[in-house]
């Protein structure tokens, strides 16, 4: 197998690993070794797990391999890092018991709940951004009816799919086909 289809499975699988991450945090909070390579890109880009088929590489491997084989490219790879980290984190502070019974108890969970409604202030800004790209790719593809611009929706349309999927558990599907 040529090293360029291995890495770019490698990539790919990165990803997978990524989005299960953050659809599925409290499966990956005993990871530590994982934990630590979410920290930064570069950590990122040297963890391996031979068992998901992810091997290490140099930070700008990862970027050239990533922005080749992903719709997202390297950017969207690592707002799923970034994504996962978040999550991961609020499935270990959810899953700490707070003792409403004492001040400090109360202040955690005070805590806790303040955390929970700054993430849903975030999706909520990340739903309405992605709402403004729909309205504007709309109005685009509705000033013309070219075949090239149809293979660029298509991509859009993909890419679009990629930030509801990362932004919320909310199943957005497409009625119109």
């Amino acid at each position: 197998m040529k090293q360029i289809d291995i890495r770019t499975r490698s990539v790919k699988s990165l990803e997978s690993l990524l989005k299960s991450s953050v659809s599925e945090p409290g499966a990956f909070t005993d990871k530590t070794e994982y934990l630590a390579a979410l920290r930064s890109q570069r950590k990122l880009a040297a963890y391996s797990d031979d068992e998901l088929g992810i091997q290490p590489c140099a930070l700008n491997t990862l970027k050239a391999h990533a922005d080749h084989a992903l719709d997202q490219g390297y950017q969207g790879l690592d707002q799923l890092r970034i994504a996962a980290i978040e999550a991961i984190e609020n499935a270990v502070e959810s899953h700490k018991q707070s003792n409403k019974s004492t001040k400090r108890g109360a202040l955690n969970l005070l805590k806790q709940k303040e955390a929970e409604l700054d993430l849903l202030r975030q999706q909520n800004i990340h739903l309405v951004y992605i709402c403004q790209e729909l309205k504007r790719l709309a109005q685009l593809y509705a000033s013309s009816g070219d075949d090239t611009l149809k293979a660029i929706c298509d991509k859009d349309m993909k890419r679009i799919n990629t930030l509801l999927s990362i932004s919320s558990p909310i199943d957005v599907s497409n009625d119109r086909g």
